[in-house]
């Protein structure tokens, strides 16, 4: 009979509390206007659309969320490929190039894999060349840029849009 009283008793305990914080008064809450409060933007040098005739796919859009959409040909307006990237490593040579390793997980259309990209210290180049991902253990990445390889592309920057 003690486990009841003393449920019934703290029941009773919070329900005082409960009244008297309804019943004192309250200062209205200040309103806030956020709007001129700036926003966090990053940027990302390989954000923005990429293009090159002679590589498939031939249009590749990253996005600032870590997204990228590929496409097969220039002029598609739905992609082929969809999915996720995620830098894992970056650095720069002493000519401004940026080299990064890249995890690249595809929804639709690719799959995992682990990608080499070469950003031109200008800016407007992006080479890629990935290996595929057979087990998440896998530590293997691609060693250079060879253009022979099928995996290899080599985009340019589109200048109006992204």
């Amino acid at each position: 009979m003690t486990g009841v009283r003393r449920v019934s008793c703290i029941g009773v305990l919070f329900f005082l509390l409960f009244l008297l914080s309804s019943c004192s008064p309250k200062e209205p809450s200040p309103k806030v206007d956020l709007s001129s409060v700036p926003k966090p933007v990053y940027y990302d040098p390989v954000f923005g659309t990429w293009s090159a005739a002679d590589s498939i796919p031939q249009k590749t859009i990253l996005y600032p969320n870590w997204k990228f959409e590929c496409y097969a040909k220039a002029t598609d307006t739905k992609p082929s490929s969809e999915g996720t990237f995620e830098v894992v490593q970056r650095v720069a040579d002493s000519n401004g190039t940026v080299y990064s390793m890249n995890v690249t997980n595809g929804s639709t259309g690719a799959s995992l894999l682990h990608a080499l990209w070469r950003l031109s210290d200008d800016r407007n180049q992006l080479e890629m060349i990935d290996v595929p991902v057979k087990s998440l253990s896998q530590k293997t990445w691609p060693k250079t840029f060879e253009p022979s390889s099928a995996s290899y592309r080599r985009y340019l920057r589109e200048k109006s849009g992204t």
